[in-house]
């Protein structure tokens, strides 16, 4: 079985998620769905890890509440959540997932 290629979290971190998958050359046509997929995956994983940081009280006041950025924002730092460092995480995880699919060992 041949060797793992190695990749930083540091790395993964810092490049796009087209760079880290090689596909920034895609042409635009079939990078836009790929990376609208990847997109509606990230969002939902957000979602979720929100949906688990709030009680019942939290997710009945999230679920009702007015749909601009701003107040959803404001909503979710009230409640101790920070949307930026979840996305962040989110993010840095999906894409190590798939390069841990692609056969990379991800340290």
């Amino acid at each position: 079985m041949p060797a793992q290629k190695e990749i930083d979290i540091t790395e993964i971190a810092e490049k796009s998620l087209l760079e880290v998958l090689g596909l920034q050359d895609l042409p635009q046509e079939k990078r836009s769905p790929i990376i609208a997929n990847m997109v509606k995956i990230i969002q939902t994983r957000v979602t979720a890890r929100i949906f688990d940081e709030l009680d019942d009280n939290g997710l009945k006041q999230f679920s009702d509440s007015d749909t601009n950025p701003k107040k959803t924002r404001a909503f979710l730092e009230s409640k101790g959540i920070d949307l930026d460092k979840i996305t962040s995480d989110e993010v840095v995880n999906f894409k190590a997932e798939l390069l841990s699919l692609l056969g990379y060992n991800v340290k």
